[in-house]
């Protein structure tokens, strides 16, 4: 028995380098790349057995071809990516990328993605340039069959309205509300940076493809007008056009295309933009989800 036992703790001594570190990078990962100090892009990764399993990179769902030890670090490559992993302390992780001089530090995240988006809060970005809305355009109508201005043809109905604005735009509550739910990359795909308000005549607003979201709370009251996030093109979104997808529905959920049975047309509640006065019948009404340049300003001209 003891000749067996020696042999077990000698073997486990020549396999010890091996897997001392296994497991090491495990967990769930957010945190920012940066250029040359400035703010640039979200990233979130979850890494099982020191594999990477998820790889999002600005709200999008990005390929990776696999991940080696290179000593205490963990290398993982993908199609057009070789990021180098470093444990810096138990609570974080420098990411560097071998080519284009990016780097990032990198947080534990919750997995309970509902109540606080993991990587999109704003506080991941530091403080974004102050951007004012510009070019602010409605891109696509309620069951809209096109996309993006008419250039693009859908395959179904638009779900919501599209309202066009440059990247770091704000994005505001349309409405007094409560916020019901919150979205990302993790559990809305379609819908990327996102969020949802309940509003006092049930009716729920949804917001999708922000680029980062305020940092607010489930049940958190907002005026119309508040912050809510910043424009951007996360999830399905043409990568080019920072727009905010908004919808009105009936059951507080964003829909696809072609899922209009709970969802309402917008137009018939907008009264304007943010500072426009109350309605004279004191209704429900909403206002822009990104604030205008102008507040008379109205986007229900022909072509947009």
């Amino acid at each position: 028995m003891s000749l067996i036992l020696n042999r077990l703790a000698f073997l486990a001594l020549i396999y010890m380098p091996l897997n001392a570190h296994a497991g090491a990078f495990d967990g769930d990962w957010a945190g920012l790349w940066r250029h040359q100090g400035r703010a640039a892009v979200a990233v979130a990764m979850t890494i099982t057995n020191d594999a990477v399993t998820a790889y999002i990179w600005d709200g999008k769902d990005v390929a990776i071809s696999g991940s080696t030890r290179d000593g205490t670090a963990l290398v993982v490559t993908g199609p057009k990516l070789r990021i180098r992993l470093e444990k810096r302390s138990p609570a974080g992780l420098r990411a560097t990328s071998v080519r284009g001089g990016w780097v990032a530090q990198l947080s534990p995240t919750p997995r309970r993605y509902d109540r606080r988006p993991p990587v999109f809060s704003s506080r991941y970005f530091g403080a974004v340039p102050d951007v004012r809305a510009a070019d602010l355009r409605l891109s696509a109508r309620y069951l809209d069959m096109k996309c993006c201005f008419g250039r693009y043809p859908r395959d179904a109905p638009h779900a919501g309205m599209d309202f066009n604005g440059r990247r770091h735009a704000t994005a505001i509550a349309a409405a007094d509300g409560r916020v019901t739910r919150f979205y990302s990359a993790f559990n809305n795909y379609g819908c990327g940076n996102g969020l949802t308000l309940r509003h006092a005549n049930g009716l729920f607003s949804s917001y999708c493809h922000l680029e980062s979201v305020a940092d607010l709370k489930i049940g958190a009251r907002l005026k119309r007008g508040d912050v809510i996030g910043t424009v951007g093109s996360t999830g399905i979104s043409p990568r080019g056009m920072t727009h905010v997808h908004f919808e009105l529905t009936r059951d507080g959920d964003p829909h696809v295309d072609g899922d209009v049975a709970q969802t309402i047309d917008p137009k018939g509640y907008f009264a304007g933009c943010f500072g426009a006065p109350d309605r004279p019948d004191g209704g429900f009404y909403l206002t822009y989800p990104i604030k205008c340049a102008n507040p008379r300003q109205r986007l229900w001209r022909e072509g947009g």
